[in-house]
């Protein structure tokens, strides 16, 4: 008689890759550790690819498609036959899940096939994995979330369909080995992880009787031993089952505690306990259950009185005396507890951790061959390795927020602002919205589908968004994160945050207002030029001479005088424009414009507000930049070079003046007695800085001073600006 095996498929052995003899459009990645599929595969029609456990099967099937490409036969069509389980595919004691997906999913985006068939069981039970298999591969994917293969009524199942229904590539082997084949891509510990708290179900492919050993489980990813349970222990409960405890009795027989035993007999059959009388009972019992004992077991027959109120009498075979050694049987000593099964065996046994599991482990199984002997005879041969039988426990842990930019609370943040989330763990999209919403008005500023792969980027644990909305300057607003939006490998979900106190708070930055002597007494072409050397934020709002408050827009210099607007800078980031007049006289008045954006979003009409532009003739009190008006000489105080203050100069005014700065030593050009071809000459020993526009002549030649440094900083070149 063949030996029965547990009804779970080993898993070891050693890949090895068919070399490449011809082009060809399909590709078989199997797992080489199951001789069943290697049985079934011995006469495929197209080249294997032999997966084991010692590599990443990933990263060996993206190697091997790589080859093939290099080659000039690129891989169509993918089968992949391994035994499986909802959401995940199992090779060589190796677990594939969806968490392995999203450390590899650039791997799969290189995969470039058009099909993909996942022959192993009841994978297409979970949904979200096969998801992220269309997502990252960009192919069709075929699963089924049946078991394939032989079927308990032995008809045999091989239909794999994709997302939409549709029907996969048949599997490139013999049609008649398929379906004549006698075994089954799957494993039959439960299908779905359990709960850490939960207990673990094995089946048996033949009923076995239990004896004497233990039950190990190992924690797979350091093989430490988690728990060693023995197989007598009341946490080990088998289906149809039960424990009660055997006494000696005078009349050489074991008696039974008959308020222990009858209610568990009766409970699994399915009886109430006064069906039957008591001699009824212990017939009951006599032919159909037999009694397992410090590893041996015991028939029951029954001879003399079989019942009475308190206990059940039986002659086991062989005997049992628990009470002597010699034979002699002593009533009401040496108790011994003993389990019961039904005749026919068990078929299921359910084991219960003494502590809860850890989430999201997997974890194996070992269990010592004297633990069971097969019921119809036969020699139990234990489980020794650890991946014939290998389980998970449930991830039930959401991901949550680690950190976030903008942060919560944060102020001064830029009006484009890229929002940056970092989990807990990975995360894949889950359909929900981010919101940012104005937190006084409760206007939806931006409304953005997690999936949207145009506006959000999820690389791991971190997700990007790149809102389209312009945020107003000076306002609060909240990210608000629907509860759906995201969710981890195992598919718990993001709670989300709420606009009602948890959302990710945050102020824009203050625009900044140049109402003193900075820009209200500079020459407007300085004002442009400094916008275009980033001298300003993208956006500007000032301060009217009407004192009214603008809001921030596009911006626009002009003439009053007659009535016309000159465009010297229309939209943030465009190239500044040097003016085509003369912008330094002190009596011109000029035109500022601005588009208003409104609390709806839209944009208004333009509104005009005068400015006077001053020429720099007067004292300039700002450091952090200077003037360079000729026709007066601007008195500059608190200049300070090791602070990044700088001396704009316009090019268009000095041409060349790049190339041929000169900071004079002593007062001789100042003197006429001394010429220079450079441009600019400064004395440090009176803080002049001067032009020079004539080199041929001595001194300055038709130059002068253009500004006065009071405070006489050492400057060089690295303090110049040149526009």
């Amino acid at each position: 008689m063949k030996s029965p095996v547990l009804d779970l498929q080993p898993s070891t052995g050693s890949a090895e890759a068919n070399p490449i003899l011809h082009p060809m459009v399909s590709l078989i990645v199997a797992d080489f550790s199951c001789p069943h599929i290697r049985e079934l595969l011995a006469d495929a029609i197209a080249p294997i690819l032999w997966l084991d456990g010692d590599s990443c099967p990933i990263t060996v099937v993206s190697q091997e498609l790589e080859r093939y490409r290099k080659s000039g036969a690129a891989i169509q069509s993918l089968h992949w036959v391994s035994h499986g389980k909802p959401g995940r595919l199992l090779v060589d004691g190796v677990v594939i899940d969806q968490q392995d997906l999203l450390r590899t999913r650039e791997q799969l985006a290189r995969w470039k096939v058009e099909t993909i068939s996942l022959w192993a069981c009841e994978f297409g039970a979970q949904i979200s994995a096969l998801a992220l298999w269309e997502e990252f591969t960009g192919a069709a994917v075929y699963c089924s979330s049946e078991v394939l293969g032989r079927q308990h009524d032995g008809e045999s199942t091989w239909t794999l369909t994709n997302s939409k229904g549709v029907s996969s590539p048949a599997l490139p082997i013999n049609p008649n080995k398929q379906h004549s084949w006698l075994h089954q891509l799957g494993a039959s510990t439960d299908p779905a992880p359990i709960q850490p708290t939960g207990s673990i179900s094995i089946a048996f492919s033949e009923p076995v009787i239990p004896k004497a050993g233990s039950i190990r489980i190992y924690k797979t990813s350091d093989n430490s031993l988690i728990d060693s349970i023995d197989i007598t222990s009341s946490r080990v409960m088998e289906n149809v089952a039960t424990k009660t405890t055997v006494s000696d009795y005078q009349y050489n027989m074991v008696a039974l505690l008959q308020n222990d035993l009858v209610p568990s007999i009766a409970a699994a059959i399915g009886a109430s306990e006064t069906s039957k009388s008591n001699k009824d009972w212990a017939l009951e019992i006599s032919n159909n259950w037999i009694m397992t004992a410090e590893g041996n077991t015991y028939g029951l027959t029954s001879t003399g009185p079989v019942a009475d109120d308190w206990y059940l009498y039986y002659a086991t075979n062989p005997d049992y005396t628990p009470g002597s050694s010699d034979g002699t049987l002593n009533g009401g000593v040496n108790d011994r507890t003993v389990n019961f099964t039904p005749i026919q065996g068990l078929s299921k046994i359910t084991i219960q951790p003494l502590a809860p599991l850890e989430e999201g482990e997997n974890y194996n199984i070992e269990i010592d061959a004297s633990a069971f002997a097969y019921a119809q005879g036969g020699s139990f041969p234990g489980v020794a390795d650890h991946t014939s039988l290998v389980f998970s426990t449930v991830d039930m842990t959401a991901p949550s927020l680690t950190s976030a930019s903008p942060s919560e609370d944060s102020i001064d943040v830029g009006i484009s602002p890229i929002i940056t989330l970092q989990f807990s763990e990975p995360v894949v999209a889950g359909g929900g919205k981010i919101t940012i919403r104005d937190r006084k008005t409760n206007r939806v500023i931006s409304e953005i589908n997690s999936s949207d792969a145009t506006m959000t980027t999820i690389n791991e644990a971190t997700v990007v968004i790149n809102p389209s909305a312009r945020l107003n300057y000076s306002t609060s607003y909240g990210i608000e994160i629907d509860s759906l939006a995201f969710q981890d490998a195992s598919g718990n979900f993001f709670t989300g945050t709420s606009n009602t106190g948890t959302a990710l708070d945050f102020t824009t930055q203050s625009p900044d207002i140049y109402s003193g002597a900075y820009y209200e007494n500079q020459p407007t072409a300085s004002v442009v030029a400094a916008v275009n050397g980033s001298y300003l934020p993208t956006k500007l709002r000032f301060k009217s001479g009407h004192n009214t408050t603008t809001r921030d827009g596009y911006f626009q210099f002009g003439r009053v005088e007659d009535s016309r607007i000159e465009v010297i800078l229309t939209e943030a980031g465009a190239a500044a424009k040097s003016p085509s007049n003369d912008y330094e006289r002190g009596s011109n008045s000029f035109l500022y414009v601005i588009e208003e954006q409104l609390e709806s979003g839209a944009w208004a009409d333009w509104a005009a507000f005068e400015m006077k532009v001053l020429d720099w003739g007067d004292a300039v009190v700002v450091s952090s930049a200077t003037g360079f008006g000729k026709k007066n000489a601007d008195r500059i105080t608190n200049f300070d070079p090791t602070a990044n203050n700088k001396i704009h100069i316009d090019l268009t005014s000095f041409p060349g003046a790049l190339d041929k700065l000169k900071v004079a030593k002593n007062s001789k050009m100042f003197n006429k007695t001394a010429k220079s071809d450079a441009d600019f000459i400064y004395n440090r020993q009176t803080g002049f800085l001067c032009y020079n526009e004539n080199g041929n002549k001595p001194g300055l030649g038709d130059g002068g001073i253009f500004a006065t440094f009071e405070d006489k900083p050492k400057i060089g070149l690295e303090s110049f600006q040149f526009i």
